[in-house]
C-alpha cells in the first residue's frame, strides 16, 4: 500500500462469493466507474437513502413494503404537514405543532 493512501484513507477488505466480483466490475465499467467507486456510490447512497425520513423513498427501494393505502396515507400526511407549516410561517404567534395535525384519518366512502 503507497504511502498516500496508508495517510489519507481507511481500508476494509469485502470477500465476495466466486463470479460476484467479474458481475459488479462489469456493472461499474459500464456505467465508467472503477469497482471501488461503485462499491463506495452504492455505500452513500445507501446510507443517505437509510438516514431519510421519507418512507416514500424508502418503500421504493424495498426498506420497507407499503401498500398503495399506506403511501395515500403517507401523502395526505405530506400534504397538512406543508399546510401547517405555511400556516406557522404567516402567523408565527400560531401554536400549533405539525405533529397535532398529523394524525390523518379517511373520510369514509358513500355506502360503507
Amino acid at each position: 500500500m503507497n504511502k498516500y493512501i496508508k495517510e489519507n484513507y481507511d481500508t476494509y477488505r469485502i470477500t465476495f462469493p466466486k463470479g460476484r466480483k467479474a458481475t459488479l466490475q462489469a456493472h461499474a465499467a459500464a456505467r465508467e466507474e472503477s469497482l471501488n467507486g461503485f462499491v463506495n456510490r452504492a455505500i452513500d447512497e445507501t446510507v443517505e437513502r437509510d438516514n431519510s425520513n421519507d418512507p416514500l423513498e424508502n418503500a421504493s427501494t424495498g426498506s420497507f413494503p407499503l401498500t398503495a393505502d399506506e403511501i395515500d396515507h403517507i401523502e395526505k400526511r405530506r400534504v397538512l404537514l406543508a399546510k401547517v407549516e405555511a400556516l406557522m410561517q404567516q402567523d408565527s404567534a400560531a401554536n400549533v405543532q405539525p405533529g397535532d395535525i398529523m394524525e390523518y384519518v379517511p373520510e369514509e366512502k358513500e355506502g360503507e
